[in-house]
């Protein structure tokens, strides 16, 4: 059997959407996944494990009340680390930037909400 980590990005989008899998169960599939092999391939500098377990919730407490949701609504994703997050550390991989806060937010991550972007990411650029 196929772990929900494993879907495409599409695959998980149409699985959540016909709640087949909730977005909990998906992004506890990645984290778990993140968690084996880290360790050995070091593709993170941060990992929001708190967050997207947050996030998640809160996805899945809306598709349940039936609200009109993105199509990638409980996808989990992974951004460069030169992208800045308020209240996030962008370290852009260097020493220099090791405790950098951005105060601000890259605004294509905010920039419309329909178009399956957190919404809660929108609210913080402004």
């Amino acid at each position: 059997m196929v772990e929900a980590f494993e879907l495409t990005a599409c695959e998980a989008a149409d699985a959540l959407r016909k709640k087949e899998l909730s977005a909990r169960e998906l992004v506890a599939s990645t984290l778990g996944r993140i968690e084996r092999v880290e360790k050995d391939i070091h593709a993170y500098q941060l990992v929001l494990k708190d967050y997207a377990e947050q996030r998640a919730a809160a996805i899945d407490e809306r598709r349940a009340k039936g609200d009109d949701l993105p199509p990638w609504a409980g996808i989990p994703i992974a951004l460069k680390d030169n992208f800045c997050l308020r209240d996030f550390p962008a370290t852009c991989s260097s020493r220099i930037l090791e405790n950098f806060i951005p105060p601000l937010q890259w605004n294509r991550c905010s920039e419309d909400p329909r178009r399956g972007v957190d919404s809660d990411w929108e609210n913080q650029s402004r």
